[in-house]
C-alpha cells in the first residue's frame, strides 16, 4: 500500500511539477496615483478591427495608475516590502520566424466612460515603452498580452518570451527562519482572465548579469476550466482592455484589438509553497509557459531557455496566452516577524514604516468596478 501511495505522489510530481499549490487572491488593496497624460496617432496595426489605412489617436494616462500595496489570501492579509522589489528579464527566443526579437506588446484597461470616441481610444493608466516596465511597480490596471504565445493569433499578438524571470534588486535575497516565514513570505502572480496555464519556480541561484543557475520544482497553476486561477475577481469585470504592439516600424506602438471586459485573478506562491525549506536562499521567482516540457527529477533543464525541447516555439493560446500583470516583489503577512528573513539585513527602517502604514489601512480593501 505505501509503495503504491509514494507511486501515486510521484506521478503527480512528474504530472504538476509539484505536490505544493498556491493561494488564491480574493481582494487587493491599492493606491490610485496621478497618471502621467501623453498622447500618440498611430496607423492600426494592420488587423480587422484596426486597419493600417486609418490612424488612431490614442490617449494614455486618462485616469490613474493604479498601484497594488497588499491584497487578501488565505483570509490573511499581505503587504509589499519595499525592500524586496524586483528587475524583470524576458527570456526571449529570438529563432523563433516571424516575430522580431524585441516584440512588445501591451494591453491598457480602458477608461470608464468614453473609452472609445470615433479613431480615438482613452486608456487609464500612464504609458511605458516596454514589456519589462509593464511588469514593474505593481502597477494593475496595464499589463502584457499573450506573453508566451508563439503561434495562431488572428491579431497578431504572439511573442518570443520563454521565460519571466523576476529577480530581487541590489543583490538581496530571502533565507526564511522557520515555518511562519515560509508560510507568511511569498509572490504574487496576476492575470487578466485568470484563463491560461502556467508553472512558477522560485529561483534558487543566480549568476552574473542576473543570469539564473538554479530553479526550485515548478508549481502549476491550471486554466479555470480546470480549476485553476480560482477565487473571486479583483476587477469586477466591467472593462475592456486595449491591446497594443510595437510593430517595429518606426518604434511605434499601434492598436491591434480591443478585448471583451475580462476580470482580474491573482494567486499567491508561498516560500513554502514553492518547495522552499528553511535557511534556503531565495532570489526571486520563475513563470513559464503551459506547455513546458521539463523532468520533475532533473530541473537543470529548466535553465537553458532556448532548449526547444523544453520550451516549445508553437506554443498557442491555449497553453501561452498569459495575460500577465505586474506582481513583482516579495509580499508578507501583515505582523509577521522578519527576523532575519532578507539578507543582507536593510539598514534603513522605511520598509517596516511601510509595514506599519499598510497594517493600519489594510481593512479598506476595495474592488474596483
Amino acid at each position: 500500500m505505501i509503495r503504491n501511495i509514494l507511486t501515486t505522489l510521484l506521478a503527480a510530481v512528474a504530472i504538476t511539477g509539484s505536490v505544493f499549490a498556491a493561494t488564491p487572491i480574493t481582494s487587493v488593496v491599492t493606491i490610485e496615483e496621478p497618471a502621467n497624460l501623453t498622447s500618440e496617432t498611430v496607423p492600426g496595426a494592420d488587423t480587422t478591427n484596426f486597419p493600417p489605412g486609418t490612424n488612431y489617436t490614442i490617449n494614455y494616462g486618462e485616469d490613474f495608475d493604479l498601484r497594488m500595496t497588499g491584497f487578501e489570501a488565505g483570509k490573511e492579509n499581505f503587504v509589499i516590502n519595499n525592500t524586496l522589489q524586483t528587475d524583470v528579464f524576458l527570456r526571449r527566443n529570438t529563432n523563433i520566424s516571424g516575430i522580431p526579437e524585441e516584440h512588445q506588446i501591451a494591453w491598457y484597461r480602458t477608461t470608464a466612460e468614453g473609452a472609445e470616441e470615433g479613431d480615438t481610444r482613452n486608456v487609464e493608466a500612464s504609458f511605458v515603452p516596454t514589456m519589462e516596465e509593464l511588469l514593474t511597480d505593481n502597477i494593475i490596471n496595464r499589463g502584457t498580452d499573450n506573453i508566451f504565445q508563439n503561434v495562431d493569433n488572428a491579431s497578431g499578438n504572439i511573442n518570443n518570451v520563454q521565460r519571466v524571470d523576476f529577480i530581487f534588486k541590489d543583490n538581496f535575497f530571502l533565507s526564511p527562519q522557520g515555518e511562519d516565514q515560509l508560510n507568511g513570505v511569498g509572490f504574487a502572480v496576476l492575470e487578466r482572465g485568470g484563463n491560461d496555464p502556467i508553472y512558477v519556480s522560485a529561483i534558487l541561484g543566480v549568476g552574473p548579469g542576473g543570469s539564473v543557475t538554479e530553479l526550485g520544482a515548478p508549481v502549476r497553476v491550471e486554466n479555470q476550466n480546470s480549476g485553476g486561477w480560482a477565487g473571486e475577481g479583483l476587477w469586477g469585470g466591467t472593462r475592456e482592455t486595449l491591446v497594443v504592439r510595437d510593430t517595429a516600424v518606426d518604434a511605434e506602438y499601434r492598436p491591434s484589438t480591443t478585448v471583451t471586459p475580462q476580470d482580474l485573478f491573482g494567486m499567491l506562491f508561498t516560500l513554502d509553497s514553492l518547495g522552499v525549506e528553511e535557511n534556503q536562499s531565495v532570489f526571486g521567482y520563475s513563470i513559464m509557459p503551459g506547455d513546458t516540457n521539463f523532468d520533475a527529477n532533473d530541473l537543470e533543464g529548466l535553465i537553458d531557455w532556448l532548449d526547444e525541447d523544453v520550451f516549445q516555439t508553437d506554443s498557442n493560446s491555449s497553453v501561452g496566452g498569459l495575460d500577465l500583470v505586474s506582481g513583482g516583489g516579495a509580499f508578507i503577512e501583515d505582523g509577521l516577524d522578519i527576523t532575519g528573513l532578507v539578507v543582507p539585513e536593510p539598514t534603513t527602517t522605511i520598509p517596516l514604516m511601510m509595514l506599519i502604514t499598510l497594517r493600519v489601512v489594510f481593512f479598506r480593501s476595495r474592488r474596483l468596478d
